[in-house]
């Protein structure tokens, strides 16, 4: 697989495009973006690889888009539709796409309907959608008994320049809303109730659900001091379950693993959940393997949406 990233931000210089270079599978072709200095990839997988500011450009410089040219969208969601269609244009039909794709009806509409007039293949980058994290959450609630509570807590500080791209809703919420999805332990309902408290950085939404969940509990925070990526259940009994989803790592070494707490027994989770995404993303293309489709995707930003109001 050639793939080729569109951005220069910090999650494609810094985590994403480390991960298609451990990938046997792959092959970093080229760096699309706009206005990025050649600096600024320095030190970086990207260093040294063509750096092009458009999809035109791209065409000049390797020809059309073959049948194996993924195209990694590491851009904000604003940003999707206007990166997207230049490189439909030129032909390309491979994609992994950021998430959230919009966070309105008319903007999702939008998004979905390029992707099937198309015809393009795309994935959507959401990592605890394949971690065993979510994996071992799911089946430890299988086990609990109803009606459940749930409370989450996804925060951490982004910096003024990301906030002026980031908004509670768009940065860390969505992964709260894909565990929940892919964990099986909440889908919206025309029956559950919201309550919001939010503010250009924080945002708290409070849900009286239908049985097995009887409340549900979201908290995000993107100027907080200290990150979080906690998610805790109890059930009737006064059972609990504490799953800590932050994963620390440094030059692909681990500071911390992600863990999963049940019965008082702490299970470390030995994985680089993002390397794992990039892997199913990668076979899902080449082989036909599954992974994070659009169609598997949009259920959970239709909860965002629904979440927005």
């Amino acid at each position: 697989m050639r793939v080729t990233i569109v951005g220069a931000g910090h999650y494609a210089r810094s985590i994403v495009s480390h991960k298609y270079v451990d990938c046997p599978r792959c092959e970093l072709r080229g760096v699309i973006s706009p206005h990025a200095p050649p600096e600024r990839l320095l030190g970086t997988p990207l260093d040294g690889l063509p750096l092009v500011r458009s999809a035109a450009e791209w065409q000049r410089l390797h020809g059309d888009p073959g049948d194996r040219d993924l195209f990694d969208l590491c851009v904000h969601p604003d940003a999707i539709l206007p990166t997207l269609l230049p490189l439909v244009d030129i032909g390309a039909r491979l994609f992994v796409l950021p998430k959230p794709l919009a966070t309105t009806r008319a903007g999702l509409d939008d998004v979905v309907a390029v992707v099937r007039d198309a015809g393009l293949r795309v994935a959507v980058a959401s990592q605890w959608h394949y971690s065993r994290v979510t994996a071992a959450v799911r089946e430890a609630v299988t086990a609990m008994k109803p009606p459940l509570r749930i409370e989450m807590d996804f925060s951490q500080r982004f910096d003024a320049l990301q906030r002026q791209h980031y908004t509670p809703y768009t940065a860390l919420l969505p992964h709260m809303l894909q565990i929940l999805h892919t964990a099986e332990l909440w889908r919206p309902d025309a029956s559950d109730v919201f309550r919001r408290e939010e503010s250009p950085t924080h945002l708290r939404v409070d849900i009286a659900c239908q049985s097995p969940i009887a409340s549900l509990s979201l908290h995000t925070d993107i100027d907080a001091a200290v990150r979080r990526r906690l998610v805790t259940v109890s059930d009737l009994t006064g059972r609990n379950i504490h799953a800590d989803f932050l994963g620390v790592f440094r030059n692909g070494v681990a500071d911390k693993y992600p863990a999963v707490e049940i019965d008082g027994h702490r299970q470390e989770i030995i994985e680089d959940n993002i390397a794992v995404m990039v892997r199913h993303e990668v076979a899902g293309f080449l082989d036909g393997g599954s992974y994070l489709d659009l169609e598997g995707y949009l259920p959970v930003n239709d909860a965002l949406v629904a979440l927005r109001g």
